[in-house]
């Protein structure tokens, strides 16, 4: 009391922190009591982040198992479970050295890009996109996915943005995090090709309902730009004074200086 403005210990949130370090090290068992009360609760899982995923996705209605990769690079030792449910938003937790990082980093950007990477090798490789089709992004290939990624980073190698530690900055993390999940995930499509297959077409679904989207919304906008007067377009050009070809010129320039 003489250096804290308050010592009650909140229960609920020491419960929650608890139980997120047992998924985290798997096989780790915690006992949580409350001398006050007398509640306790004890926390073991066996199989880590894998427990973690089911329990985060418990009501989302999964559509795959979770799909679990683990491997070192660069020495850097991680973990990652991924998951597809019926929901629509993408859910990513990540964690160094137990510490939670909301504000993701180098380890998020990697998984991103290897996951992604590991979908569009297969979707060519299986035909299931033509040489004239574009890549599949990102934003589509998560879409419904809820990830936990967790690594154990050398004191040598470790590096956060900021005080808070919510972002990592470790640039090994990005090659090594991006190889495992290119590499893994990658392993696990060839393995289970209906699962494959579906998520191929489900992403290639969505990729074409955001495109229709898209297009709409632009011609909804280039429908409204022709209705009004042109008074100014797009900021830089003016229209013709006058219709006459001859006497109209046409300047092009560069930048706001010229």
């Amino acid at each position: 009391p003489s250096i804290f403005s308050s010592t009650i210990f909140d229960y609920k949130q020491c419960c929650t922190r608890l139980k997120e370090a047992a998924f985290l090290i798997k096989g780790l068992k915690i006992d949580l009591i409350d001398e006050r009360s007398g509640q306790s609760d004890t926390f073991f899982f066996q199989s880590g982040i894998v427990e973690y995923i089911n329990d985060i996705n418990k009501s989302k209605n999964p559509i795959t198992e979770p799909i679990f990769l683990e491997g070192t690079g660069n020495g850097i030792q991680i973990e990652a479970v991924l998951q597809y449910t019926e929901k629509t938003n993408e859910n990513i937790l990540s964690f160094v050295n137990n510490i939670r990082t909301k504000d993701g980093g180098t380890h998020e950007t990697g998984f991103k890009s290897g996951l992604t990477r590991a979908f569009n090798d297969y979707a060519r490789m299986k035909g299931l996109l033509k040489d004239k089709d574009p890549n599949l992004e990102g934003i589509d290939i998560r879409d419904g996915m809820t990830a936990v990624i967790s690594l154990r980073v050398p004191e040598h190698l470790l590096q956060f943005e900021g005080q808070t530690k919510n972002k990592l900055g470790t640039a090994e993390a990005k090659t090594a995090v991006e190889t495992l999940v290119a590499e893994k995930f990658g392993f696990y499509l060839a393995e289970k090709g209906e699962i494959a297959n579906t998520l191929i077409n489900k992403t290639i679904k969505i990729a074409k309902a955001r495109e229709e989207a898209r297009l709409i919304k632009e011609n909804a906008r280039m429908q409204k730009q022709k209705t009004t007067k042109p008074a100014n377009l797009v900021g830089k050009l003016a229209p013709t004074q006058v219709k006459d070809g001859s006497r109209n010129e046409l300047f092009i320039v560069e930048g706001d200086s010229a």
